[in-house]
């Protein structure tokens, strides 16, 4: 977990420094980071919220670069994602912590909808190909007091 909190602190810091590619980047790395991490994470509350945070905060830098489309689709990503482990989960004590993530996703599509429209006619969603892993506006880097310290 000490990689993806530096990978997202690094994307912070480029992102604070307008610098939106490079926050793209460190954001996709933490991203990648916590989707490998998730089949076998024990803390499942710290695990989505991470996956939650990193979909929220690449989508922010998307948006800010006026790339409403990909924005969409990385949240549409996590949302469908998060909902697949939903179905797929065996583990009762793990339902709790997909479902708030799911809810989290959903508010942030919600959030993009109002703001910029639904700009897919559907779903374009990258994380589908791998299905290995079971593995600034208004909706990111506060939504679920991650600190990334």
């Amino acid at each position: 977990m000490e990689k993806w909190k530096a990978a997202m602190q690094l994307g912070n810091e480029c992102f604070e420094e307008c610098r939106y590619e490079d926050a793209i980047q460190h954001y996709q790395r933490a991203k990648q980071r916590v989707t490998r991490l998730f089949a076998e994470w024990f803390e499942r509350d710290d695990i989505v919220a991470a996956l939650v945070v990193a979909h929220q905060n690449i989508a922010d830098a998307l948006v800010v670069q006026e790339q409403y489309a990909q924005a969409e689709s990385e949240l549409r990503c996590g949302y469908e994602f998060l909902a697949q482990q939903v179905v797929e989960n065996r583990d009762p004590d793990n339902l709790p912590s997909l479902q708030r993530g799911v809810s989290k996703l959903h508010q942030s599509l919600n959030a993009h909808y109002k703001a910029h429209g639904a700009t897919l006619s559907k779903p374009v969603c990258p994380c589908k190909r791998s299905r290995r892993a079971r593995s600034r506006p208004s909706y990111s880097r506060s939504s679920l007091n991650v600190s990334v310290q």
